[in-house]
């Protein structure tokens, strides 16, 4: 028996690049350092030891599903191909909790999107028309003079708030609601100064549709509730040129391991160089086909000490796991 088991690693993670989770994984997931290595020439009857201390680190896994939005991010030369698209706008997409990972119900995002988000919550009671009161989920976001809009499917009131109950969640409205919203009903801020910024309080990933907050916003907090009204491409077709690359660009890489005791261990590549043949139709019919990544670890300049300045491998508890862990 192990003297401690929960040091055993069983299993695999999550890898997120740039902040993002690409995907399932599967089968081995690998770091090899190659470094320190001594090279012995000759050289004119004399013999010249050459010591290299540059170390070089690689990062292997198998993406095991084969999204074709995350496999052109991989690679940004890559070109999009759309067939018969139509460019479609969605309003007020509800997410319950802006403070986790989020993907949009329509995707693939139109590149150039124009995404506004603004703090909203439901209804927890129904209410009668002729009300002045009503009962929200999350009330934090809300305060006295603030512009709202009641929505339930196509079916919408704007009203303004009178006072707020932060015990009770109760809203006091100025005036009299003139229909009837049942439970569940989406309660929008549309008060100009509340809407959420981009980059300061979430950031949007337009070509996965993925919508998470800047864990670092005083504004938005874990919990917080939001409204988005964002476009997207409906297409009858859509996909990449595909082919064997190795990409110049790079990217900061996490893999997340959920420990046996639901601790979390990460391992934070700084700088990664990505290579691969993200062309998926190496198809086994009766197995899993996975794609083999291969990246390339390098030195991150802007870190000072250059002992860790390849990558860190550290221990959370499950709160700063991405999404709160899983």
């Amino acid at each position: 028996m192990p003297r401690i088991a929960d040091d055993v690693l069983v299993g695999g993670g999550r890898v997120f690049l740039d902040n993002h989770d690409i995907g399932w994984l599967s089968g081995e997931i690998k770091v090899e350092e190659q470094g320190n290595s001594t090279v012995i020439k000759e050289s004119e009857g004399a013999t010249v030891v050459t010591i290299n201390l540059d170390k070089e680190v690689h990062f292997t896994f198998n993406l095991l599903e084969a999204n074709l939005d995350t496999l052109r991010m991989l690679n940004p030369s890559y070109t999009q191909i759309n067939y018969g698209e139509e460019i479609k706008a969605v309003e007020n997409e509800y997410i319950a909790d802006l403070g986790k990972s989020n993907g949009l119900k329509n995707i693939p995002i139109t590149e150039t999107v124009q995404i506004k988000v603004f703090p909203a919550t439901v209804l927890t009671t129904g209410n009668s028309t002729g009300d002045t009161e009503v009962t929200v989920d999350n009330i934090r976001k809300f305060s006295i003079g603030d512009t709202l809009e009641f929505i339930q499917g196509s079916h919408k009131e704007n009203a303004t708030v009178k006072s707020v109950d932060a015990t009770t969640g109760v809203i006091t409205l100025e005036d009299d609601l003139l229909n009837a919203f049942s439970a569940g009903s989406l309660v929008k801020i549309t008060t100009a100064s509340k809407e959420y910024e981009l980059g300061t309080d979430y950031n949007f990933y337009p070509l996965l549709g993925l919508i998470t907050r800047v864990a670092n916003s005083t504004n938005l907090l874990t919990g917080d509730g939001a409204a988005v009204d964002y476009s997207y491409t409906s297409a009858q077709g859509r996909g990449y040129g595909m082919g064997s690359f190795e990409s110049g660009d790079t990217y900061k890489l996490e893999f997340w391991h959920k420990k046996r005791s639901g601790k979390y261990r990460c391992l934070r590549m700084f700088k990664a160089k990505i290579s691969g043949n993200f062309t998926p139709f190496q198809i086994n019919q009766d197995n899993e086909s996975p794609i083999a990544i291969d990246t390339t670890l390098m030195a991150d300049d802007t870190i000072a000490d250059t002992k860790r300045n390849i990558y860190e491998q550290i221990e959370y508890d499950a709160s700063a796991a991405p999404g709160g862990g899983w």
